[in-house]
Formats: structure tokens, sequence, C-alpha cells
């Protein structure tokens, strides 16, 4: 609940916007894109059908936004595991839902009400707080049509009727609000004392019955894991590309085959002349026709100016474009009205640059770089082929690496974590680019197999061979008797601690002051900055000793009364021993009540929808095809 209420959202428009990014949750703007179906409904909602080709376009969106967000790592079953096909069904249903509801209570948005509430949203607002077309247009346009966005308001206002009307009438008593909100904001002062294993190390050694219990009782803390043997045969193609040697004919043949992708097309100098007036707009034309001096009737008719230098065609509306780019020479085209922006334009053409073909100087750089990279691509294509087919006909690893110059990376004995039986990475530091691929494949090979030849992230690629592998045993007592007699004191050292720990507690709780305690038992008491539970979400906590999950703990403890937990070798005593008194009159923590009690009050809002959203699919049926859920993004029905 605490990261709800510390999670403001933006203004309406981010919202909006979002929601058009987004695109596989926004259930608008798609239009006829779903016209023919062929499969079974993936559901029916209130008899309305959701339709399966729709929910598998809006998952493919979402499958490619992760991909894109994670580069490419993440997998289709991690995606799957995520839930990810349900969530875009349920938001799919949910909207159905909506959609029924406000169709049944007649909610409407009419056109005066939607351009209204536009108007008013400061980010389309000029310094003066009016309406600004202008910026309007500008933002829009980023991110949507304007005809999508306004779809998207008004479905935004609907829903606020749904649900705003019934859930503003939701309030937490204000008492309540201030015991949470100091719950969570409320800066509190601990006291800790740690207590290390080795402040009650045990010396004692473990009898062989001690040796023979704690073996059996915990195998898989002695099961070796399975170690495979593993090499690595290294493909670097820019080592390829760098032997890639282009002659003057090969980069004069590529320049001709692509002759048309240097051309640079006609652009032209634009001068834009804006009037008020009609007949002071024609009578311009007419001037600078006949050959009146630019400078002179600008001078004159005092039109608005905007300039244009070496424009393409596409820069105006179709209408202005043909205009300007049907002259043959420079002049002026004809008047044109524009009714949205209540004015009349002039366009002088002052200067024609023909389209024509870059020589071959100025683009042979990118020619070169271009033909060197499509050589080098075939050449590692052909070698990729060339090592598969070496291997799949019996040739050993290293002997392929012979072959073809390649380097061959021994990694040894190594577990699915990539650590050595001495627990150290089998990868060295210049290797952290294969690990990730290397591990994940050699775990699915037997014994004495090659990989297809695998593409790493940084263009490199590999082939992976296990040599041999070593399963996973519980080796005989006799050969781990030191690591069994080990793992028994590490044992005893923690109970023992957790028992000191429990008894400091205990006469804390009885009132001894903390400093006297620690002193007591020759331990060392600190007294950590002012924390509370927001500022842990707030920023990373950072202590050698204590831990979040120690002070969450503490949290919980009336002042003076003293809890424990778990700490690098060892347990930490935690005392909250003073709150910090807030500022009340402070403009800085009245922002903070306030920004809170809205958070609040989304939360209350939040689960108002869903308790609503529950209640609405027992009144309009929802029949879900489950089967085509759980097969979304493997395929398959």
């Amino acid at each position: 609940m605490l990261q709800n209420l510390r999670q403001h959202s933006g203004g309406i428009f981010a919202k909006v916007l979002f929601g058009l990014i987004i695109a596989s949750f926004a259930l608008v703007g798609v239009g006829d894109m779903f016209q023919r179906y062929t499969k079974k409904p993936i559901a029916t909602v209130g008899g309305t059908t959701i339709h399966t080709e729709e929910f598998d376009y809006r998952l493919k969106m979402v499958k490619d936004q992760i991909m894109a967000s994670t580069k490419g790592k993440a997998k289709l079953e991690d995606i799957k595991a995520m839930g990810v096909p349900q969530k875009v069904l349920n938001d799919m249903i949910n909207k159905t839902l909506e959609d029924h509801e406000m169709q049944s209570l007649g909610i409407i948005v009419n056109e005066a009400v939607l351009e209204n509430f536009v108007k008013s949203l400061p980010d389309f607002q000029n310094k003066k707080g009016e309406f600004d077309k202008a910026k309007f247009n500008e933002l829009v346009s980023r991110s949507s049509s304007k005809k999508d966005f306004f779809m998207n308001v008004k479905n935004l206002l609907k829903k606020q009727q749904l649900f705003g009307t019934l859930s503003n009438a939701l309030q937490l008593p204000k008492a309540y609000q201030n015991d949470l909100y100091n719950a969570i904001h409320q800066n509190v002062i601990f006291s800790v004392v740690y207590v290390p294993e080795s402040h009650v190390k045990v010396t004692a050694s473990p009898t062989d019955a001690d040796l023979e219990h704690i073996y059996k009782a915990n195998p898989d803390q002695f099961t070796q894991p399975e170690y495979r043997d593993v090499s690595v045969l290294v493909i670097d193609p820019k080592l390829i590309q760098n032997k890639v040697m282009l002659s003057n004919e090969q980069i004069q043949e590529e320049y001709a085959r692509r002759k048309d992708e240097f051309m640079t097309p006609e652009t032209r100098d634009v001068i834009q002349l804006s009037f008020a007036s009609k007949e002071t707009a024609q009578t311009a034309h007419d001037e600078i026709a006949a050959g009146r001096s630019l400078d002179q009737v600008m001078k004159e008719h005092k039109p608005k100016v905007q300039k244009h230098q070496r424009v393409l065609k596409d820069k105006f509306p179709a209408a202005q474009g043909n205009l300007i780019f049907t002259l043959s020479q420079p002049g002026v085209t004809d008047m044109i009205e524009s009714s949205l922006e209540k004015a009349y334009y002039l366009f002088v053409v002052t200067e024609i640059s023909p389209e024509g073909v870059q020589p071959l100087d100025a683009v042979r750089e990118n020619i070169e770089g271009d033909l060197k990279a499509r050589l080098s691509q075939e050449r590692t294509d052909d070698m990729r082929n060339k090592i598969e087919d070496e291997l799949a006909g019996g040739k050993s690893l290293a002997d392929v690496a012979t072959q073809f110059n390649l380097a061959v990376v021994k990694l040894g004995m190594m577990d699915q974590a990539g650590l050595s039986p001495m627990k150290k990475s089998a990868f060295g530091e210049n290797m952290s680019s294969i690990k990730a691929v290397a591990l994940e494949n050699s775990s699915t090979l037997t014994e004495g197999s090659d990989s297809p030849v695998l593409d790493l992230p940084n263009g490199e690629m590999i082939v992976v061979h296990v040599d041999a592998i070593k399963p996973k045993a519980l080796p005989a007592l006799m050969d781990i008797r030191e690591t069994v007699a080990k793992y028994w004191r590490d044992t005893q050292s923690q109970e023992k601690a957790a028992e000191f720990s429990l008894e400091i507690i205990k006469e804390i709780n009885q009132g001894a002051p903390v400093s006297q305690i620690a002193k007591k038992y020759g331990l060392k008491v600190r007294t950590l900055e002012p924390v509370s539970r927001a500022s842990l979400q707030e920023k990373p906590f950072k202590d050698d000793i204590v831990g979040v999950q120690v002070l969450q703990r503490g949290f919980k403890q009336p002042i003076h009364r003293a809890t424990y937990g778990p700490a690098k070798d060892g347990f930490v005593v935690i005392v909250p021993t003073k709150f910090v008194s807030r500022d009340a009159d402070s403009k800085k923590e009245s922002e903070k009540v306030a920004s809170f009690e809205q958070s609040l009050k989304g939360v209350i809002q939040r689960d108002f929808e869903q308790d609503y959203l529950q209640d609405l699919k027992t009144r309009f049926e929802v029949d879900i095809n489950q089967s085509a859920v759980d097969s979304a993004l493997t395929g398959g029905e």
C-alpha cells in the first residue's frame, strides 16, 4: 500500500498521451482493423464479443514493448509467467464492462463539454492562461492524431462520471488519515546493538554423532551440484570486417547500383505572406506578379512574414505544396484562403534548386562502410555455415578453431551459475559478454556435443561445447568431514548469537538502558540517522550492518521496546528511542499532507473501481476461452 501511496500520477494530458502510447491497452482508434474473424472468440462480455485477432494484436504490442525495453533478453515463457496474456485480456474485459455500464446509465460527453475541458488543460495554455491552438497542435501531434486524442479524452471523462461520482463520497475518517500519515512519514531514531557471531563463537569440536546428525539432516547443504567442463569457440565479425579490402571498381559499381539513393530532391526558397484581408492579399498578389519589389509590397501592406529556405514539397499542406511546386520559375502563387486560421496566404518562390545526384566523393565514406559491412556479413554467414557443417561432420572444436584461425576459450568445470568447484567464476573479466548465452546453452547440451553458432548482443558469435559432465552427488561424510564440521560450528554460533540477542532484548524491555546493556556485554551501541517508512521508499537505505528488514521490524515496536533481526555474520538488536516531531505548520509539510491525502483518495478510488468491476462481472456474464489465453504467445489452440 505504501508503494501505491507514493506513486503519484501526472496530469490528465500525460494520462491521455500515455494511453495512446500503450496502444495495446487503449481500446479505441483501431477502426476496421479486425473486420474479418476466423478464430473462436477469446471472450464474450454481456453478449459483446472480444475477438481473438484483436486480443492477439494487443498482446503482440505488449510483447514487443517488453522485448524492446529488455533489449530482447526477455523470453516468451518469462512474459507468459508474468501473466501478461491474462492482464491484457482482463483490461479488454474491464473496458467492455465499463462500456456496458455507461451505456445502461446513459453516460455521455457532448462536444461542447469536451472542447471546454480540453481548452482548460494547463498543458495547452499560454502564459496568460489562454488556450493556445498552436501549442495544442504541436503537443498532440507528437503522440497521436487529433481524432484519437479527443476520443481518449472523451472516454476518460465518461469513466470519471462512472467511477468518480460514486467514489468521491468515500472518505476515511480524518483521525485515521492522520494516523496512517504518521505511521508512514514519522521519522524515528533507532539505537542498534550489533551482535556478531564471533562474539559468541563456538570453539568446541563436534562429536561423530553430531557430524552424522547434521550430515543426514542437511543433505542439500552438502550435495555437490552438477559440473560441466565447458569450452567456447569465439567468432568476432570485426576481425573479418577488418580483413575486407575494397577495390575502386567495387566502389564504382556500388555507387552506380545505388544511384537512386543519392538523389537530392528539388527544394525551394519560399516566403510566406499572411494577410487578414482578402482584398489586401489579392492586391499584393497582383503587384508582385506585375513586377513590383517584394520589399515594397511587404512595407506597404504589412503582412505576417515567414521564410522557408531549401524546403521540400511535403513541408506544406498538400494544397499549398502543389501550388508552390507547380511554379516553373520563381514567382508568386495564387492566393490561398485558410478558413481555420481566418487568413489569406501568398507564397513567393525566390529560388529553385533542381533535383540532382550527389557525386561519389560526397557519399564515398557511406558506400565504403555499407559495402564493407555487407561483404563482411556475407563472409561471416559463410563462415557460420561452414563451421556448423564441419562440427556436424564430426570435427572437434579445436580442429575447427585451427581451420578458421579462431580462438577457443576453456572455461573448465562450472555449475549452472558459472562457478568452479572452488566457488570462483569460470568467466574472466573480459568474458562477461558471453556468460549469459554460454550458461544457458551449456546447461542443455549432452556430453561431447556442440551448440549451433550463437549470436551475442555485442555482435560476436560463439559455439559452446561440453567436454564432460560430472553429475550432482552427495559425497561420503568421510570425504567432507571438515566441511560438515565447519557447518556445525557455524550453526552453533548462529544459535548462540540469536540466544544472546534475545537475552539483550529481554533486559532492555525490562527497562535497562541500551547503552548500559551494550557496555555490560562488551558491545557497542549506535544511533541511526532519523528514518521513516516513506524515506525507505524514496531512497536506498545504506548501512554496513542494519538492513531494511530489521528496520521494518523496528517500526512495529513501541518506543524503547527492542526487537532483532539477522545481519551480516550475526544479529542486530534494534530499539526505537524517539519520534522526531513534525513541523505541521510548515508549507512543505502541508503540501506533503495534501499530496498524501490525494494519493490515499486515489488508492480508495482504485479499490472501489475494482469492486465495482467485480460486481459488473456478475451482472454482465463473462465467458473466457481460457485455453486460448493459456496458449497465447506460444501458439496453438
